[in-house]
């Protein structure tokens, strides 16, 4: 099967959009099935992403890993049933409630 390319993966069993949203540390799902800390994926790793056309994960090819530098008082934690992260306050959720990307703040999802 073709590798895709996106910039959606799983972290935490939660989608996730990459824009340098997450900490090192944070676990990410890889095509094969394993998990591997943010820090240590590298362009040319197979991570497990999302294919919008066909609403379902798929394993895409990392193109870039680049590094962002945030203060502390920006990230939020993200606690879910099976896995509990931290996030940048801005960063775009996916809600399978209302099909679309929804932030951690209501008041900033569009409606």
């Amino acid at each position: 099967a073709a590798m895709l390319r996106f910039f959606v993966f799983w972290a935490g069993w939660a989608r996730a959009a990459s824009k340098g949203c997450f900490l090192p540390g944070a676990e990410v799902s890889m095509a094969d099935g394993t998990v591997k800390p943010l820090r240590d994926v590298r362009p040319g790793d197979a991570v497990l992403s999302w294919d919008e056309g066909a609403q379902r994960p798929a394993p895409s090819l990392v193109q870039a890993t680049p590094t962002y530098l945030r203060e502390p008082r920006d990230l939020v934690e993200i606690s879910l049933p099976h896995a509990r992260f931290h996030a940048t306050e801005d960063h775009p959720f996916w809600s399978t409630t209302r099909r679309a990307l929804v932030s951690v703040r209501p008041e900033q999802t569009a409606e």
